[in-house]
């Protein structure tokens, strides 16, 4: 892929190209030149690749100490995982991801979330349906299949505390179906 020819939001890396592969089990790189690095968490953790963000990932200028959101590229690479390639969108048609979920447009209960938008993604192991969400160009186990696949780190830093309950979290079960759906079950 290439700045050339992205299409999915601002361009995340400060490399003009770079090559996505999945390496099996939800397992992201990208490779840059004669570099590979881990993509998302899961990668990270199991390959022992340095992880891409500060070698090519493009800072953003509105969040000092962040990164453009890596989102899209992670969504791609589990595209790879799962043998499809990324879909071409048809002229009027949004090529936004069908896991995004918004803050300003979620209408399924309280947001749960810390950040005001994320990505959904499901994925069919053997162990069931594994759903994940991806944040701030990181990847978190939403799920209680996703957690017990020990792939991704849980959700927590992004789980918003609820305002009308001390100690409690916000309901996470609607965005776990709205994951669930993603399936197709």
């Amino acid at each position: 892929m290439s700045r050339e020819t992205w299409s999915d939001g601002p361009w995340p890396l400060t490399v003009d190209e770079a090559v996505l592969e999945c390496q099996g089990d939800g397992l992201v790189t990208i490779t840059a030149g004669e570099s590979k690095y881990s993509l998302n968490a899961a990668a990270h953790a199991q390959t022992g690749l340095p992880d891409y963000a500060d070698p090519i990932g493009l800072p953003d200028p509105n969040r000092p100490g962040f990164h453009v959101d890596g989102g899209p590229l992670i969504q791609r690479g589990l595209a790879l995982c799962d043998g499809r390639t990324s879909p071409t969108t048809p002229a009027g048609v949004s090529n936004k991801p069908a896991g995004l979920v918004q803050r300003q447009t979620w209408n399924d209960g309280p947001w749960p979330f810390t950040v005001d938008t994320a990505t959904l993604l499901c994925t069919k192991g053997a162990d069931g349906e594994r759903v994940t969400v991806v944040a701030d160009r990181e990847m978190y186990a939403l799920n209680g299949t996703a957690k017990s696949a020990k792939l991704w780190p849980p959700f927590d830093p992004i789980w918003l505390d609820n305002p009308n309950t001390p100690g409690l979290k916000v309901d996470i079960g609607p965005m776990i179906q709205r994951g669930l759906a993603l399936c197709g079950g």
